[in-house]
Order: C-alpha cells, then structure tokens, then sequence
C-alpha cells in the first residue's frame, strides 16, 4: 500500500518536474544530469523560466509545495519579478509602484512588439568552469503573420468629453491611459474641480481612431482628482489631473496603457512624439474639434528657449502666456517642446519609447495650452508628479 501511494503522488508530481526524490528537503544537496544544486523553492530558481528545455527534477513534495533541484549558478529572489523585454533585455521589479506596473504590462498585455511576432526567453547554458548553469537571452520573430492587422499606433490616448448623456458629448480634450481604472490628463480641461455640484458628466472615449463611434469605447467618470497645489484662475503651473473610471478597461490591442517616467532613471526625451487631431466642424452629431489622428514629432527645448521664444509669438499668445505663467516656465515641473516645421499644435499628451521596451510608450507630458505654430509649447513634466500619481493610483 505505501509503494502504491510513493508511486502515485510521484506520477503526478512528474507530470510537471522530471524525476521525484522524496527523501531531500529544502536546503540539501541534491544532482541533476550529473551536475551538482541545490534543493530550493521554485521561484528562487531560473531554470523554471527556461520553457524550452526539461524541467527539474522534484526533490520533495508537500502538499502544494513543491521543492526542486536547482543548478543555478546563482539562486534569484523571485521569478515571478523577472520581466524580459524581447527589445530591451531584462529587467527586476524592485517596488517601485508605477515602473513594476509598467513592467507587468510589458509582460502581460499585447503590446505592438507581440502583435508584430516578437518573442523572448531565457536559455540555459553550463558554465563549465564552475559546473552550473547561467543563462542568456533569446529573442525571435519581428514579422506579423499573414493578414496581421497594423496595430494602433498610440493604443494609450484617450478623448475626453462633457455632456448631460451619451446621446450628446463635447469631445474637448485628450488624456492618457495608464491604469485599467486612471486616464491622466489636464486639470485646466476639467473646469478645474470636481467640487462642483451641477458639473456635466465625464466620459472618456478610447480606441478612437477616427470619428466612427460604433468602434469606441466609452467610460463615465466616477470621480476627478486633481492635483492639491491647482489653481486654475491664477495659472497654470501644476495642471494635471487624474480621471477615475467606473468600470476598469479591458485591454486590447487597441487600447493599452502608456507607462510613467521613472524619477530615478535617465531616459532620451529630446524627441518626443505627438499625436495631432485635425478639426472636424462638418460633422453636426459630433460636437467637437476631432477628425484624424497623426503622429508629429517633437523636439525638445530648454526653459530658457521656451520663455525666450514667448516674447516672439503673437500678442494674444504672449498676453495668455503672461497670465497662466507669470513666473514664466518653472524648468522643474514643465517641459517645453515644439514641432521642426511651423505647424499647429493642439493639446495634448507627448510620449517617447519606454526605456523597457521599443514598443512601449511613456507619457512624458501633459499640454498646458494649443500651440503657437511656429514656437514650441508648455507642457507639464510627468516625471515631477510621479509621487503624486502613485498615492491615488497605487496607494
């Protein structure tokens, strides 16, 4: 009878891992293919992440918990922490609440670079000097498959709109996607409090690609939250808001989520992306300024370019300038980009490629005015308002 259950718990245990060995606990010696390890936990353990390859062999078996052998040349604290980014390498979740999410989205969500036939993993090699296993990466694909749709090309925009009810939206301002419950956007867009009592509803629109509302996919905003040191009739430094939604978002390729700027890294913004709506005043359903999206590039300039070029704009630009910055742009907390070429910029967010991956956006500013078409415009820096994001977000 003993032998009938030794042979039945192994039989089940071996379905997953490669031999059983129920006489070594955690912390013991133990050997795989000749080569020495180590009894340990799985998710301390590398080679459980090598798919390609065959599994362990299980050292014990109590209940749930399975103990392998590892031959790991160094254990790890937890696997599940491990994100790898066919682009970009590796990279550890280490806490930091909106870099680890942006991660997890890298990990989870069908970003461009899957729905473009990227793939990655690790592959484990013997270290012959010291007899244990190290691993690389490995990376494939690049190429859709056959009759592949293009994928969006800033799956995270949102529109932002007013009304009394779906049947009539102003569509008046852009925001950000970066949670599956949090669209970031301008406070100056949302009449600057949520405080206000007989305030329209609040819808965001995403998946929006051109004015075919049957392929949107609308939200109620269920509360407003903007940041404390606002204040909308004196300027305009600190403007940014978050909309909380009703009900989370369902992901998809064509509406995923951007990432944050990490504080703590450094990261290439001297050209930052932007996407351009064109106005729209034939459409009597519609109300508002949108037709079609294009993406525009940006070029970064300094806080002094920036207030100097504001002496060199129009009158009425100048003057609104004047009013919503009277100490000018705080290098701080905005950020000033404009376009290579005289074009018309209407508000909205910029993003660069994410540090993590080449088919990831990170949202590094929130338009503070429409700008001038030949001078760049203010926009406030994300990165300076991480902290703040991440207690509402992330609490």
């Amino acid at each position: 009878m003993y032998k009938v259950f030794i042979f039945s718990v192994c039989l089940s245990v071996c379905l997953s891992f490669v031999t059983c060995d129920l006489d070594k606990e955690e912390g013991e010696d133990c050997e795989w293919d000749g080569i020495k390890g180590k009894c340990v936990h799985p998710n301390v353990c590398l080679t459980t992440l090598d798919k390609r390859r065959a599994k362990p062999p299980v050292c014990s078996q109590k209940g749930d918990e399975t103990i392998i052998c590892c031959t790991d040349c160094e254990l790890v604290n937890d696997t599940s922490n491990f994100i790898i980014s066919a682009s970009s390498g590796v990279f550890w979740k280490d806490g930091r609440k909106s870099r680890d999410a942006c991660l997890q989205y890298l990990k989870d969500l069908p970003h461009k670079c899957r729905q473009e036939g990227y793939y990655a993993g690790l592959s484990r090699k013997l270290d012959e000097e010291k007899k244990c296993h190290r691993f690389s990466l490995w990376a494939v694909g690049g190429a859709p498959g056959p009759g592949a749709r293009v994928p969006s090309e800033n799956p995270y925009e949102a529109v932002v709109g007013f009304g009394q009810g779906r049947d009539m939206i102003y569509w008046m301002s852009a925001g950000s996607i970066i949670h599956e419950k949090f669209v970031l956007t301008a406070a100056h867009r949302l009449n600057a409090s949520s405080s206000i009592p007989d305030r329209p509803l609040t819808y965001v629109a995403l998946g929006v690609k051109n004015m075919d509302r049957s392929t949107w996919e609308i939200h109620n905003v269920t509360r407003i939250h903007v940041h404390p040191d606002y204040d909308g009739d004196q300027s305009r430094y600190n403007d940014i808001a978050l909309l909380e939604l009703e009900t989370p978002i369902s992901f998809n390729r064509d509406v995923l989520p951007a990432c944050l700027p990490d504080p703590a890294e450094e990261f290439d913004t001297s050209k930052a992306k932007f996407t351009s709506w064109l106005r729209n005043d034939s459409d009597p359903i519609i109300k508002g300024p949108f037709d079609s999206p294009h993406v525009v590039e940006l070029r970064e300039f300094t806080a002094e370019e920036c207030n100097a070029n504001m002496e060199n704009v129009d009158p009425l630009q100048s003057y609104i300038y004047r009013i919503y910055l009277p100490n000018k742009v705080n290098g701080d907390s905005q950020v000033c980009y404009g376009p290579e070429n005289c074009m018309y910029i209407m508000g909205g967010p910029i993003a660069v490629t994410t540090q993590y991956s080449r088919c990831m956006n990170t949202v590094i500013g929130i338009s503070l005015f429409d700008g001038h078409k030949c001078a760049p415009t203010v926009f406030t820096k994300v990165q300076h308002f991480v902290s703040w994001i991440e207690s509402i977000v992330w609490p």
